[in-house]
């Protein structure tokens, strides 16, 4: 019974890819959330989007719990804001997989790599707005989860700048390159607006905090790479997942 009613649902949805499919898959849950919010706004707004999404946001902004129309919102992870995060992120598999699709993108070692700085780059935002160094409202951006959503966001620039760039010069690395540059440029501004603060406080700096940091890091890669070697699992030894563990 389940099995027919999805292969009928199936059948009427355009082909995945089109212009139609994309319409139908980027419309569909902001006419859902835009139909919720015109007919009962007080339970789709302020009991559900403030109460659990957005007011725990601006609370950890403001490093208090804040209050809407008499609803407290705390900041945090909840049950209810957790299980929509993991709708969303399930619901944009099928947007990444076309994506990648329709610009030729190979999601492989290589892309992985250059993809690593942009990681590293949305932990330095993340480390700045904890120590209160981006005004506002350009902290909202890196707070959890609407950091999640910058580095999105940005990654899909820089890709598609790659794109364009393996267009114009016919490299296959462009992709993974740009990638690769936007990222290490992006955590470089991170870390010198870091030090131009610490610096410029009069507080004295300690090298060994950087040290202590990468040095457990090593630790880990270390353990890991000699894990590989005595159990003769060659993945753990891979420069991947070395990576992934020193991150």
């Amino acid at each position: 019974m389940t099995s027919s009613v999805s292969n009928h649902i199936e059948a009427r949805l355009p082909p995945t890819g089109t212009v139609s499919w994309w319409l139908l898959y980027l419309l569909a849950p902001v006419s859902l959330v835009g139909l919720g919010l015109a007919l009962v706004p007080e339970l789709v707004y302020d009991r559900y989007i403030w109460q659990y999404l957005w007011g725990p946001v601006v609370a950890d902004g403001a490093g208090e719990p804040v209050t809407h129309e008499g609803i407290r919102a705390v900041k945090g992870y909840n049950p209810v804001n957790t299980i929509t995060y993991v709708t969303i992120m399930l619901y944009a598999l099928p947007g990444v997989r076309e994506f990648f699709t329709a610009f030729d993108i190979d999601l492989d070692v290589g892309l992985a790599y250059g993809l690593a700085p942009i990681l590293v780059a949305g932990g330095v935002m993340r480390a700045l707005e904890d120590a209160e160094l981006l005004f506002r409202p350009l902290n909202l951006l890196f707070i959890t989860p609407p950091i999640y959503f910058t580095v999105a966001a940005i990654t899909t620039a820089a890709l598609l700048i790659g794109v364009l760039l393996r267009q114009h010069f016919d490299s296959e690395h462009a992709v993974p390159l740009a990638c690769g540059t936007v990222g290490t440029v992006w955590s470089i501004a991170g870390v010198v607006v870091a030090l131009s603060f610490g610096l410029g406080s009069g507080r004295p700096f300690r090298p060994l905090v950087p040290v202590a940091t990468v040095g457990i890091a090593a630790l880990f890669v270390a353990g890991f790479y000699l894990t590989g070697d005595r159990l003769d699992r060659r993945y753990l030894q891979h420069p991947l997942t070395l990576l992934l563990v020193f991150g």
